[in-house]
């Protein structure tokens, strides 16, 4: 198995392999037990109708998966490249896509039962590939709402370059109006999200 590059992430060793001709992904845990609730998830949500990369292998020993690759084209490039070329429409497109995606992981039989949301919403965790969108990071998984994965969502989506530009406030504001006709959640439980998750934010990077 060559390694062919090495992917960004603060948490685990993530790497683009080459194996008998094909390009795979391999994720290698820092932490046991990351490992283990990753790799559960991945059994759950498997079947469900959510989109997330195949799982080719698991190596207990090792503490590593192997991902079918499918590109890593993250909804953050996507984002920024269509906030240069000031694309309002398809901007708000992309993100109405995360939340249906947001949405069919809180339909999930076994996360609904367990109140639970995916919580870790870099928008570096979401992949487009042939239009469709992908999940990926299942070890942050934990007890939470739609209306706290949608309020992080937004509030991470504001501040990547350019902070809270004035083409984020308008996206932002028609986004929630889409989201909020659909009465699946209140607004004052969505401006929570955001407001908190800002804070957060702000904490995070030493931002006043």
């Amino acid at each position: 198995m060559e390694i062919v590059k090495r992917f960004k992430s603060k948490k685990n060793n993530v790497y683009l392999v080459k194996s008998n001709g094909d390009f795979k992904v391999l994720k290698k845990y820092s932490d046991e037990s990351n490992f283990n609730k990753e790799k559960s998830f991945y059994d759950i949500l498997r079947g469900e109708n959510i989109k997330i990369p195949n799982v080719i292998k698991e190596n207990n020993k090792e503490q590593s998966m192997l991902f079918e690759y499918i590109g890593y084209k993250t909804a953050v490039e996507i984002i920024e490249n269509y906030e240069l070329e000031s694309k309002e429409d398809e901007c708000i497109k992309l993100i109405l896509k995360i939340y249906k995606w947001l949405k069919d992981f809180h339909s999930v039989p076994y996360i609904e039962e367990n109140k639970l949301c995916f919580f870790d919403l870099s928008l570096r965790h979401f992949i487009i590939y042939r239009d469709e969108i992908y999940g990926i990071d299942l070890e942050s998984i934990r007890e939470g709402s739609l209306s706290l994965d949608v309020g992080r969502m937004l509030a991470m989506y504001m501040y990547y370059d350019e902070i809270k530009s004035d083409f984020k406030l308008k996206v932002l504001e028609k986004v929630k109006e889409n989201i909020l006709e659909e009465g699946l959640i209140r607004p004052e439980d969505l401006e929570y999200s955001i407001r908190r998750e800002e804070e957060m934010i702000k904490l995070r990077r030493d931002i006043h």
